[in-house]
């Protein structure tokens, strides 16, 4: 279940999905039940609703994606930047990989201990940080 951290915590009515994307700017965390466990993410901040991507200095393509675990490769091509960053993490915000200083165009990521779920790719550099979705089946 979405939650928006703005208004106290206010569930996102229909929004329970294993990713949402926000309507408006503010802060969002995703409660995640199974069976009596149940644990709420950390808030994250967004900031960018409804504003074009003009301002994006480099593109960011993640394939296969959906991805699957028994292929155990996931391809990350970064162009138009000069060394960067990358940082994958899942839903709840747990960092699963992360490499620093990387200068290539391809970066290869074995995700076999990865679990099914979503991921959220971050490539970040001194020209900015740019964000995107990966799905393990």
């Amino acid at each position: 279940q979405w939650i928006n951290c703005d208004s106290n915590n206010a569930i996102i009515t229909g929004e329970t999905s294993q990713s949402y994307t926000a309507t408006e700017n503010g802060n969002y965390a995703v409660i995640i039940t199974e069976g009596t466990c149940i644990d709420t993410s950390t808030c994250v901040s967004v900031t960018q609703v409804g504003m074009e991507d003009v301002s994006n200095p480099f593109e960011i393509k993640v394939y296969p994606n959906p991805a699957r675990t028994d292929h155990s490769i996931v391809t990350i091509e970064v162009g138009n930047v000069k060394q960067y960053d990358l940082v994958i993490r899942d839903l709840a915000g747990k960092l699963v990989y992360s490499q620093s200083g990387i200068n290539t165009i391809i970066s290869v990521i074995d995700i076999t201990d990865f679990s099914a779920g979503t991921f959220f790719v971050e490539i970040k550099s001194e020209e900015g940080r740019v964000f995107s979705k990966l799905i393990v089946l």
